[in-house]
């Protein structure tokens, strides 16, 4: 019975709330150990003796405080499903404590070194044009690498400047690109267009070859542009979302846009930029990705 209502949250997690797979078999996995470790038998007696015991158990197994959280988190959320579903009558993870996870900040550029980076970078190939494109889309929309990988040409609003993007459980949202990275995107293209094979796809960026770029090409790219600014920090296609929420906290971006600017399902992952101070309230995004000038 209890394996019959662990499927059943599946297949509700991913059909109904539309989560990620990541998140589902993260989840599914962590239901599964807790029915294991406890010998859980009735999903309608879990008691605080029962809780304390798993949760005892896995800070003996040496597990973080961020993967206990998420546990809690899955198993929360498994019981409101359940009564939801009418198969318990309360939660009993509704009261526990969870231990706050430690937020790690991934290393980030700070408005300078972006503006360094996109000036130094080379133009003089249709590879170095394309991966300026890429760099310039990273840092002004704050996509994720693999939402760029699969960005389509025809997803985009050159007029506007904005993109349409299939994020995290295949929600759709508009990415701001702004004039400085639309510009970078047009060169390229209009280069690829002349000097490269014309493609038998819609993908915004793709090899010599034709092919589309994968996650890993695309890391590369970023890592070998790290030689292009002089800060310390070595930024990832993911540090690069980071610079990019620090670049609209820090210039007056409220935290509810900035979630759904950068596609967060919850709020607390936006929380964690909370730290950023706000240099200028009445500072938009824009300014900072404005078209760049005669001398870059």
């Amino acid at each position: 019975m209890i394996s019959q209502r662990i499927q059943q949250f599946d297949a509700y997690l991913r059909f109904q709330c539309r989560r990620s797979s990541h998140t589902v078999d993260a989840y599914i996995r962590d239901t599964h150990q807790f029915v294991a470790l406890t010998g859980l038998t009735d999903l309608n007696h879990v008691s605080d003796t029962v809780i304390h015991a798993y949760l005892e158990a896995l800070h003996n197994r040496a597990y973080s405080h961020t993967s206990i959280y998420r546990k809690i988190v899955a198993l929360s959320q498994f019981w409101r499903f359940l009564i939801q579903a009418n198969h318990v009558d309360k939660n009993p993870w509704a009261p526990i404590r969870r231990p706050k996870p430690h937020r790690h900040i991934p290393s980030h550029l700070e408005e300078s070194r972006v503006m360094e980076l996109l000036h130094n970078y080379p133009e003089s190939t249709v590879m170095d044009k394309r991966n300026k494109a890429i760099l310039a889309v990273l840092l002004c929309s704050g996509i994720r690498v693999s939402e760029l990988t699969t960005l389509t040409r025809s997803a985009i609003d050159s007029h506007n400047a904005i993109c349409r993007i299939h994020g995290k459980g295949n929600k759709t949202r508009m990415a701001l690109l702004g004039p400085r990275a639309m510009r970078h995107i047009q060169d390229y293209l209009n280069h690829a267009a002349n000097e490269w094979p014309l493609p038998r796809h819609d993908y915004v960026f793709y090899a010599k070859s034709g092919t589309p770029l994968t996650v890993r090409s695309i890391q590369r790219i970023v890592k070998k542009a790290n030689q292009f600014h002089s800060a310390d920090s070595v930024i990832t296609p993911h540090g690069c979302r980071h610079t990019c929420a620090n670049l609209l906290i820090s210039n007056g971006a409220p935290m509810r846009d900035v979630q759904e600017f950068l596609g967060h399902s919850s709020i607390l992952s936006t929380e964690r930029y909370t730290h950023i101070p706000n240099k200028h309230l009445t500072e938009t995004f824009l300014r900072h990705i404005s078209p760049p000038t005669s001398s870059e």
